[in-house]
C-alpha cells in the first residue's frame, strides 16, 4: 500500500508539473485547415502532427454530424 501511495504522489507531482508546463491551446496561426482536414479524414497532418488533437477532433465530429 506504501508503494501504491508513492507512485500515486510520483505520477500526480509529474503530471502537474506537465500541465502546469504545457502550452494552453493549439496556436491558431499552425495549419488549422490542415488539421481540421486530417482530423475528418484521419489523415495525417504535417509535422508536428498533434496526433491527439486529430483523434479527439474525429471523435467529437462524430458525435456531431453535419
Amino acid at each position: 500500500m506504501r508503494k501504491l501511495l508513492f507512485f500515486l504522489g510520483l505520477f500526480l507531482s509529474v503530471f502537474a508539473i506537465y500541465l502546469y508546463t504545457a502550452e494552453p491551446t493549439i496556436p491558431s496561426y499552425r495549419d488549422s485547415g490542415d488539421l481540421i482536414c486530417a482530423s475528418h479524414t484521419l489523415g495525417i497532418p504535417p509535422p508536428p502532427g498533434y496526433p491527439l488533437y486529430t483523434l479527439l477532433g474525429r471523435s467529437f465530429g462524430t458525435m456531431f454530424p453535419a
